[in-house]
């Protein structure tokens, strides 16, 4: 199995890295599966760090970065609670941890779903997909953990981390998820164009 990464460094100050074949998961997060795709994407933006990890970070600005992508729609949130979780928050899964904290000592998690409308075999065929998911985040150490899980088996697991710097706010992302190998090399390729 051949070895494949995709480097893009256009001048708007976008960073991307896809990795096309699976790598060992780290034994120190807890994903909640064993991933087989993974990517990386760091971006800086013009933008104060408290701006930015409120849309991107939090319940805020969800429904819009979510529906940014062409594929999104019938975006709904849900009810929210307060996770505790064992490890940090970079370093496991919350999406089905019970809700046992309070508000001084947990994170806040929401829930909601949305689909995409995926195009298949040179965009002849679209299908739908549903997806189920929780974000959470910490404030304090301004990360933000989305996952979902998806009716075709798609599970992904994202992190974002957010870093100050100058006046701007520095993004980065790292995905790890998890498919079918029959439905991998499509679930690549929207990846990479989130990434672009």
């Amino acid at each position: 199995m051949s070895h494949v990464k995709k480097q893009c460094r256009p001048t708007s100050g976008f960073h991307s890295v896809l990795n096309t074949t699976p790598r060992p998961a780290s034994m120190s997060v807890d994903y909640g599966f064993k991933p087989n795709f993974s990517s990386t994407h760091e971006v800086t933006l013009e933008y104060p760090l408290s701006k930015v990890f409120e849309t991107i970070g939090t319940a805020a600005g969800h429904e819009r970065v979510t529906t940014l992508s062409p594929l999104a729609s019938h975006f709904e949130l849900y009810h929210r609670d307060v996770v505790s979780l064992d490890k940090p928050l970079d370093q496991t899964n919350a999406r089905t941890k019970k809700d046992e904290a309070t508000s001084n000592t947990g994170l806040p998690r929401q829930f909601f779903a949305f689909q995409e409308t995926v195009p298949m075999i040179f965009g002849l065929v679209k299908t739908v997909v549903h997806l189920s998911g929780t974000l959470t985040w910490d404030d304090e150490k301004k990360l933000a953990l989305y996952e979902t899980f998806s009716d075709k088996g798609i599970q992904v697991w994202k992190i974002r981390r957010f870093e100050e710097i100058d006046g701007k706010t520095r993004v980065h992302e790292q995905i790890n998820g998890v498919c079918q190998p029959l439905l991998k090399s499509i679930v690549e390729k929207e990846t990479r164009k989130a990434h672009q």
